[in-house]
């Protein structure tokens, strides 16, 4: 069926049908925006870290998403641009990596560990990096983190 044809039915559609045809187009679009939605994967594996139930699609509705939209787009510009040749494995390994040393540090400042608190926290993320491989970025060694990666991935 063509896209005139469907639009041509329209108007013959109950309001019942009307409101399944909404319904499907919203879902059909909701999907497609997450799947665009580079920040997903940060998002799933902060939520996994935490172990929070609440879906990327209900965390738009939170107090502390509007922190997200500014700094989550460039935790993972950080991470695509510092790792380049990376797969997206080796992405997810790397934002698990740094939402891990990020949470351990706010547990040793003694911050309550909430999806706020961490939230606020992301653009820190850089700089724990740095801490963690200090003088790598500036080096150009980061590839040595993935092929370490690699390694220890393929002996587990």
């Amino acid at each position: 069926m063509t896209v005139n044809k469907v639009l041509a039915t329209l108007p013959h559609l109950s309001q019942e049908e009307l409101a399944t045809v909404r319904a499907a187009i919203e879902h059909l679009l909701v999907h497609q925006v997450d799947e665009l939605d580079t920040t997903s994967p940060l998002y799933t594996t902060l939520a996994s870290l935490l172990n929070i139930g609440l879906s990327y699609r209900d965390f738009h509705n939170v107090q502390s998403y509007s922190t997200w939209r500014k700094v989550a787009p460039k935790v993972v510009s950080f991470i695509t641009d510092t790792f380049p040749q990376a797969t997206k494995v080796a992405k997810i390994a790397m934002m698990t990596f740094m939402l891990e040393a990020l949470i351990e540090d706010l547990k040793g400042r003694g911050v309550p560990l909430t999806l706020a608190t961490v939230t606020v926290n992301l653009s820190r993320l850089p700089a724990i990096f740095d801490e963690c491989y200090p003088g790598y970025r500036e080096a150009g060694k980061v590839h040595l983190i993935l092929e370490a990666m690699t390694k220890n991935r393929e002996n587990d």
